[in-house]
């Protein structure tokens, strides 16, 4: 057909349709195709991260086993082992309160808390596994050991007794609890205090002892108790000119628990 000038030729519409259908049933068909490997490719990814899961689920039962709360060997209570290990728990940041020698509820829970994070057996008493993982086994026989020689220091002595007759109790070992009157430098490392034994200001010892057997400084009206021997009697003149002349022990042993450092 000639219009114009111009040459055309007629295309059928059915062709096109015919080709047009063909195009798009190719399309569908790889979208199918598609869309099925997308579903192949989520399956393996869900199978994957179950794999996954599995395996961190056993890495965190190999790294956390059930912990034992055997107790193995020697309960530790004395009072002495008691307050080494809760000023070593303090330190390692589990709370006991104030190293008093009395394991208690809060120690017991301080105790509970390390022996879990150590991995150790958690049964909320002092044994050696715990003092061996604090490293204080040096200053818990030490603390032992200090202990032990506290017990041949005697009570049954009176600050009476003593007063009436200071020489017949020369060497004898014995301990008094009371407050300090007055604290004072001796010369050559030693130093001395004046004791009212119970607080009674009229009960008064005359006390020397070394400087290096304290670890901090005493003071007046601290409360302490002193371990030592007796040495007979000693005097000294007062201020005003007056003679003055105490029971007299030389200390060994100064504990100082019941002093504040606060």
């Amino acid at each position: 057909m000639i219009i114009s000038g111009l040459l055309v030729f007629s295309v059928p519409m059915a062709a096109c349709a015919a080709d047009d259908t063909e195009t798009i049933e190719s399309l569908e068909s790889e979208k199918a195709e598609l869309e099925e490997k997308v579903q192949t490719l989520e399956s393996e990814i869900e199978e994957l991260k179950a794999t996954i899961e599995g395996l961190q689920g056993a890495e965190e039962e190999t790294e956390a086993p059930q912990l034992s709360t055997e107790v193995v060997g020697t309960v530790y209570t004395d009072e002495a082992i008691v307050k080494a290990v809760q000023q070593a728990l303090n330190d390692a940041g589990f709370d006991c309160g104030t190293p008093d020698g009395k394991a208690g509820s809060k120690t017991a829970a301080a105790i509970n808390a390390y022996e879990t994070e150590h991995k150790l057996n958690v049964n909320g008493v002092i044994t050696d596994e715990l003092i061996e993982s604090l490293g204080v086994a040096d200053e818990i026989a030490e603390a032992a050991e200090k202990e032990a020689m506290m017990k041949e220091y005697s009570t049954e002595y009176s600050y009476t007794q003593i007063a009436r007759d200071p020489d017949s109790f020369a060497g004898v070992k014995m301990k008094f609890r009371g407050k300090v009157l007055q604290e004072g430098d001796a010369g050559s490392g030693i130093r001395y205090i004046r004791l009212a034994v119970d607080s009674d200001y009229d009960s008064v010892l005359f006390v020397s002892y070394d400087k290096e057997i304290v670890d901090m400084k005493i003071l007046d009206d601290d409360i302490i108790t002193v371990y030592g021997e007796c040495i007979g009697d000693y005097t000294y003149e007062t201020v005003m000119g007056a003679s003055v002349t105490l029971p007299w022990l030389n200390a060994d042993i100064i504990d100082m628990s019941e002093v504040s450092t606060s």
